[in-house]
């Protein structure tokens, strides 16, 4: 099945569940293992550096091996790594951050390969108390790791899971927590919005978990493309590729569309895109950051109280300090890495980058100039030094006399004093100020209270910050549903240059870097099919083509319902001009300068298609009937339209005499 056959509009159901008819895909028998050390071990071994990700696309097979490869430190610097708790978690812990949400999961998974039950958030329409990408594994003793919401839907998930887990056949359920019956199924929780969870069987670590947690261990970006449709094989996760262009594929999945422009696409973005569905069956792109590092120099109390409750976050930490009797796995189980050595030494080998956070704890004045020194001028997300803003000004006094030229986006970097004005001053209140500071950062948040935010508060769900915080992300409808009646035969296979007229208008939009590209079918659809095979579009069909443009129109919307409202603008085109092109279209969005809402073709002293409209006019969109088209729009927004002027696409082939211009000398 086509990909293009999958993509349209999600059903309202207050509760409703789907079965599908093919279980998940098993662990495969080259996905790797990953067993925990033993117990706390000091480790000293030469230097022996990582070859370097490959710089094109490359398709991952994951490489056979037993214990992780611990970071390699040159002498004399040692690193001691923290014994290994992670294969028995909680049966119910707390809520979690989705990497360690994930990470937890996958140790319980690599720590009891029986049959479970994954559950994941993969949509989400209004409020919601977690983020899309949310998961939970069910086991059949009742025992859970995660949740998908703050309580209220957990007891119900169970039970489908446990149906889910009896038949082998995953299924979607759906939650309407805004609907009256919110006092069943979402305890009178109020959360006034939808969810939809995809339920799948497993059993062990399957490989795209092992992909996604190998591209994490290199510090790279993942992306997951999940299927959940009935009737198909196979279904669940069936692609994923890292930020290095390495990829995994389901051997069973055929369809490049994933692979090709939605993984990169969710890669480039950073950002995930919630389920587009119809009724029972959708599809799911996730990104996947690896979770955040955190090295703090320095192993006093404060160091303990930040290390656990970073942990407990899903940070990643290494802590540096030189004496033995601080830095040890008694002192810090939960860190992911020890480096027992002074800490100018240990800078050298640290992999810090433009995605790190350090914080100097160290204490003493004489170890925090000259890691100040050699941290400055680094690129990082966050650089803190705790202490007195006097003892701060001290330190950067120093340093600006030894030489150092402290810029503003030193002075920007460095926080110090670090930590939010919280109150207090032992070690846990000093280490909650800190990681308060620091997560707000890599949030990219302003740390104010709630009550202040004029915006949603979850970032991913937010539909207006959405629109403010990212990219508009650009989608096209190419219109090619009519009879063709005036010509006699259908104009969309009508070859241009060796090429039919529908492929060089769904080339044009994808060369624009439209995403996605939905082309409606109608009449003469089974002939029209076969010619867009191995493009990577959406295909609909309009079953009422007959009556007019304007159900083509909104049956191209309706295949965008559900992630609407992620998109800044939509073109509108037709397959019959002929010269239309990427750098026509390019030209269009340009127009799109802020004062105009529409940019449209110039026709004479009006506009037509192709013509983009900015998100303010779907609605109006989404509701055309019959023959009303896009101009009755236009026409109606003249003070807001930018009319382009492309003359070369004056011709539209209508009728034999158009198409013998067209091929004219």
């Amino acid at each position: 099945m086509r990909a293009g056959n999958r993509f349209s509009h999600r059903a309202n159901h207050t509760r409703t569940e789907a079965p599908c008819f093919s279980a998940n895909h098993p662990p495969s028998s080259n996905s790797f293992h990953r067993e925990p050390l033993a117990s706390a071990s000091l480790i000293h071994f030469p230097v022996t550096p990582r070859a370097p990700p490959p710089s094109q696309t490359t398709r991952y097979t994951p490489p056979p091996f037993s214990k992780p490869t611990p970071h390699v430190a040159p002498a004399p610097c040692s690193l001691i790594l923290p014994s290994d708790h992670s294969s028995h978690p909680a049966s119910r812990p707390s809520p979690p951050s989705r990497m360690k949400e994930l990470l937890s999961i996958t140790a319980s998974l690599r720590a009891d390969p029986s049959p479970a039950v994954l559950c994941t958030l993969v949509g989400v329409t209004g409020s919601s108390f977690r983020t899309i990408g949310a998961r939970m594994l069910w086991r059949p003793d009742g025992s859970y790791i995660g949740s998908i919401s703050g309580g209220c839907l957990e007891a119900d998930l169970m039970t489908q899971a446990a149906d889910v887990l009896r038949t082998s056949r995953p299924r979607i359920a759906r939650y309407n927590t805004a609907a009256d019956t919110d006092i069943i199924w979402g305890t009178g929780s109020g959360c006034e919005g939808t969810i939809a969870v995809w339920l799948e069987p497993i059993a062990g670590v399957p490989p795209w978990l092992d992909f996604i947690l190998a591209a994490w261990d290199r510090r790279e970006n993942a992306a997951l493309f999940t299927e959940c449709f009935p009737h198909h094989t196979p279904t669940g996760a069936v692609a994923a590729r890292a930020s290095s262009g390495l990829s995994w594929t389901h051997p069973d999945h055929k369809d490049p569309f994933a692979s090709e422009r939605l993984l990169p696409d969710a890669l480039e973005r950073q950002t995930s895109t919630e389920m587009l569905a119809h009724r029972d069956h959708g599809f799911f792109c996730e990104f996947l950051p690896p979770p955040p590092s955190l090295t703090l120099f320095g192993a006093g109390d404060d160091t303990q109280s930040l290390t656990y409750l970073a942990t407990e976050l899903g940070w990643r930490v290494t802590i540096v300090d030189s004496r033995a009797s601080l830095l040890n796995t008694t002192r810090f189980p939960s860190a992911h890495a020890l480096h027992l050595a002074p800490p100018e030494t240990a800078l050298a080998s640290l992999p810090l980058d433009a995605r790190s956070f350090v914080v100097l704890m160290t204490h003493r004045y004489l170890d925090d100039l000259p890691l100040l020194r050699a941290l400055l001028p680094r690129p990082l997300a966050y650089l803190g030094l705790l202490g007195s803003r006097k003892r701060s000004e001290k330190i950067l006094a120093d340093l600006t006399r030894e030489g150092l030229a402290i810029t503003d986006d030193m002075h920007a970097r460095l926080h110090a004093p670090v930590g939010l004005d919280l109150g207090g001053g032992t070690p846990e209140e000093v280490a909650l100020s800190i990681l308060a500071e620091l997560q707000a950062s890599h949030s990219s948040r302003d740390a104010r209270p709630l009550r202040q935010r004029l915006l949603p508060i979850h970032r991913d769900q937010g539909r207006l910050e959405s629109l403010v915080s990212a990219p508009p992300r650009f989608a096209a409808i190419i219109l090619a549903a009519g009879a063709s009646t005036r010509l006699g035969q259908p104009k969309q296979l009508l070859l241009h240059k060796g090429t039919p007229l529908i492929v060089r208008a769904a080339q044009a939009a994808l060369d624009a870097k439209a995403l996605p590209v939905i082309v409606v079918l109608g009449a003469h659809a089974d002939k029209i099919r076969p010619a867009l095979a191995g493009l990577p579009v959406f295909i609909v069909e309009n079953p009422n083509w007959a009556e007019g443009m304007g159900t083509s129109i909104t049956t191209g919307f309706s295949a965008l319902h559900g992630g609407v409202s992620t998109f800044g603008s939509v073109l509108l085109a037709v397959c019959d001009q002929p010269h239309l092109s990427a750098t026509a279209i390019e030209k269009l969005r340009a127009a799109l300068d802020g004062r105009h809402t529409i940019a449209a073709t110039r026709h004479g002293d009006t506009g037509g298609v192709p013509a983009i409209f900015t998100h303010s006019h779907f609605p109006t969109l989404r509701q055309l009937r019959g023959a009303e088209g896009a101009r009755r729009i236009i026409a109606a927004h003249k003070s807001n339209t930018a009319l382009v002027d492309l003359p070369e696409l004056a011709l539209d082939i209508d009728t034999p005499a158009d198409w013998q211009q067209l091929n004219s000398p």
